[in-house]
């Protein structure tokens, strides 16, 4: 009987450590309720619906939406600092990329600050957006919204990023469609942390928000202190000024996120410096042998904050491309609020193309929830870019 009471003592005192040892983010931030990652969180290819009518649509009143609530100035991330969890499982983040061969654990030996952070070793492999997941429990619509996390990288060759998706639906419909996504990608190599954010307004018409920490390519990266803050709308575009970060690939491949279904060796990508102009170009370089159409690999960059502007955003570039068998263009994806997308064909060229410029002109309407900016390659060959912006014209 003795041994008996000891046994419970024990268990109450151990119960008690445990409480006691809860950091104290969860208990400030226990009020947030967050999800776990849907099927659509970490797609960059998405199916839509509908005709020319979707483009009429009635925009929600700011002043009328429940975000008008939205706490602002407030971390909405709970958990931000993966103090919570075991080394498989991080409370309120779900993994994603696991079939890709990378591993994805919370490190309790590297940390910003406090005690762990969030890990990814792609273990020697190629990957695409392996990382980690949360999606918000209320989307902060008709807002402003500022992420922030520190990042640390050992021997990675591609980028590590945060970003953000917001997803719509339509009244009754089950079906999706894209509206924002916007990522960093600005720390690779062998870092220390780095701090890194972006701004991005998430539209009224917004149903779903995730925020994503993750990898593209191969090597290492510890994220830790990640942050989602809502903001007024500051509207702050400017006509003529360049919307593009990186626009002329001095900085490598930072802001420029790679989505590929390239598997393997044969996908090359990189900046090259250029002897005639003393500045770099990017290049996307695909090797398959036997070329297909269902090769496709591209650097994209979205620009946000054009809800509620009408005008036009005018892209400008200069490309050459060499042993195309495929195709290779500039293209522009316009993603409405309503649902409806247009793509714009800016540039294209197949076999050898010398170095060439281009301006295009975009209609941009009030329903524009962002405006994805992309260089894609379909087939094998090499493509090289030495500039690309765009600005926003009323």
């Amino acid at each position: 009987m003795k041994n008996l009471k000891s046994i419970v003592y024990l268990l109450v005192i151990v119960a008690l450590l445990l409480g006691l040892s809860v950091p104290f983010q969860y208990l400030a931030r226990k009020d947030v309720v967050v999800g776990m990652a849907s099927e659509h969180a970490h797609a960059h290819e998405h199916k839509h619906e509908g005709g020319e009518d979707e483009n009429e649509h009635e925009h929600t009143n700011e002043e009328d939406h429940p975000a008008a609530d939205m706490p602002l100035g407030t971390n909405l991330i709970s958990n931000f600092g993966f103090e919570v969890g075991t080394r498989e499982q991080i409370w309120g983040w779900a993994s994603t990329g696991k079939d890709q061969g990378a591993m994805m654990y919370r490190d309790d030996s590297i940390s910003h600050q406090g005690m762990a952070s969030a890990a990814v070793d792609t273990k020697g492999a190629s990957v695409l957006g392996t990382g980690w997941v949360m999606k918000l429990d209320e989307p902060p619509v008709a807002h402003d919204v500022l992420v922030e996390g520190y990042i640390r990288s050992e021997g990675l060759m591609g980028e590590a990023y945060l970003m953000i998706l917001a997803e719509g639906k339509e009244p009754g419909s089950e079906e999706t469609h894209l509206l924002v996504r916007a990522s960093t990608d600005e720390v690779s190599g062998t870092s220390d942390w780095t701090l890194s954010e972006l701004h991005c307004y998430i539209p009224p018409e917004a149903t779903g928000v995730w925020l994503e920490i993750g990898v593209y390519g191969h090597g290492k990266a510890w994220f830790d202190d990640v942050s989602l803050v809502v903001e007024d709308r500051e509207n702050t575009l400017r006509s003529g000024e360049g919307l593009l970060e990186n626009p002329d690939f001095d900085e490598g491949l930072d802001h420029w996120h790679l989505f590929t279904n390239t598997e393997g060796p044969v996908l090359g990508y990189g900046t090259v410096p250029l002897e005639t102009e003393g500045n770099n170009a990017l290049v996307l370089r695909d090797d398959t042998l036997d070329s297909t159409q269902d090769l496709l690999s591209e650097f994209s960059q979205s620009i946000c904050g054009l809800y509620g502007h009408q005008g036009t955003l005018e892209i400008k570039g200069v490309m050459s491309g060499k042993e195309i068998d495929g195709r290779a263009w500039i293209s522009v994806s316009v993603l409405k609020a309503s649902g409806a997308v247009e793509w714009i064909v800016s540039k294209e060229f197949t076999g050898y193309a010398s170095w060439v410029g281009f301006t295009n002109q975009v209609p941009i309407d009030e329903d524009v929830a962002s405006v994805l900016v992309s260089v894609k390659l379909e087939g094998n060959g090499t493509i090289y870019v030495d500039y690309l912006d765009a600005r926003f014209l009323e």
